[in-house]
């Protein structure tokens, strides 16, 4: 086998391959071991010379890891042995380490008494038992990568959008407990997997948003943007109410009511929603006390005008703030939404007509629509007093 000639096998011809062993050259070799349809199944090898011992690694399966993945995974050995590294060493880490299963049920068993809830505990352990753990449960955490996480929320990803949101949710919650616990080193590839599945029902495209868990550091980081204040604490606003941009723009002082049992809350009138109905947003405690500090900037009815001109702000002025932050994710005030959608799916156990009722959704289910004759104003209440005590 001369190791000094690459890239022997051609893709068309290993997929049909009998059953024997191929050499695409550099140590880089695929055992078929089977044909079932008359395509070729086997196992990936690389074989390379350590401390003058020859070892043979596998690569995965094929054709599960397709060829030019085989060829950049026996490169990175190579370069690996050729700086005096030992791939085994590593991989001897790896087998140490837990299994996704065992590391979702770790993060479970830790997470669970802060959830008040029993109902969402079940629903997040069985949203992994269900769809993830029999496709990747017994894979090493250390080792989960796209084609993995693919898998799992393909099959769902169009046919229940909600569900498969959710699971996502829980895929990275646990890829990032893992690496908290230093039982994997390379990021959650969860993000880009998402941007590669097809669209699902309704979606129109997505804005950059942050994981829920980062909205606190945003927010803080907000409050002393280099930014003039009443856009800072617009900026907060929105936030914690969930709002788009045009509405928190154009919010005005008589749009705020006190309602009895509910306190004081937001009334945008039809004319200023996207989908041309009245919107009551319950206001948490913290998002009264921006409207305490909007007092100061009061010059008229809008309750955030510009400090130049006295008329609602600009378009761009929530981009143009979250620009100077230099954040290390893209963010956008719309995709704040998102993470608020994000974390209620994940954190809390409302039901998704209140999440879509708190965001001013309207709902996909025209018969469903019509039977619900309510807005949910109460529960809304505590739900966004729950998210508001998050940037406490």
């Amino acid at each position: 086998m001369g190791l000094h000639v690459l890239n022997k096998l051609k893709d068309a011809a290993l997929r049909s391959a009998a059953v024997g062993t191929y050499y695409d050259g550099g140590g880089l070799m695929i055992k078929v071991n089977r044909r079932e349809a008359g395509r070729a199944y086997g196992k990936w090898l690389i074989r390379i010379s350590i401390q003058g011992r020859r070892h043979d690694l596998g690569l995965g399966s094929y054709p599960e890891v397709s060829l030019a993945a085989a060829r950049i995974a026996a490169q990175s050995l190579r370069d690996q042995v050729a700086a005096g590294q030992n791939p085994l060493t590593e991989r001897i880490a790896i087998r140490s380490m837990p299994c996704f299963e065992e590391a979702a049920r770790a993060l479970f068993a830790e997470r669970r008494p802060s959830w008040k809830s029993g109902k969402h505990a079940d629903q997040w352990l069985g949203t992994l038992e269900h769809h993830a753990f029999p496709k990747i449960g017994r894979a090493k955490v250390a080792e989960i990568g796209p084609g993995h996480l693919r898998d799992v929320l393909l099959p769902i990803w169009t046919t229940t959008p909600e569900t498969a949101r959710r699971l996502k949710q829980r895929l990275g919650m646990v890829l990032d407990f893992s690496i908290s616990k230093g039982w994997r080193t390379e990021p959650s590839p969860i993000e880009v997997v998402v941007k590669g599945l097809p669209p699902q029902r309704g979606e129109r495209g997505h804005f950059a948003a942050l994981p829920h868990a980062e909205m606190p550091a945003l927010l803080k980081a907000i409050r002393h943007a280099p930014a003039a204040e009443v856009t800072r604490l617009a900026l907060e606003f929105l936030i914690l109410t969930a709002a788009r941009s045009g509405e928190v723009r154009g919010a005005r002082w008589d749009e705020i009511v006190e309602i009895e049992g509910i306190g004081p809350v937001w009334v945008i009138p039809p004319e200023r929603m996207k989908a041309g109905r009245q919107h009551r947003v319950p206001l948490a405690p913290q998002a009264q006390q921006v409207l305490t500090q909007a007092k100061a900037f009061k010059t008229g009815d809008l309750i955030f005008p510009s400090p130049k001109t006295g008329q609602a702000l600009a378009d761009m002025a929530f981009t143009q703030l979250l620009r100077r932050l230099e954040w290390p994710r893209p963010v956008t005030a719309h995709g704040c939404r998102s993470s608020f959608r994000d974390w209620a799916a994940e954190t809390t156990d409302t039901p998704h007509d209140v999440v879509e009722a708190a965001l001013a959704h309207t709902l996909k289910d025209k018969t469903v629509a019509a039977y619900l004759r309510t807005d949910h104003l109460e529960r809304r209440g505590f739900l966004m007093v729950e998210w508001a005590n998050r940037f406490s």
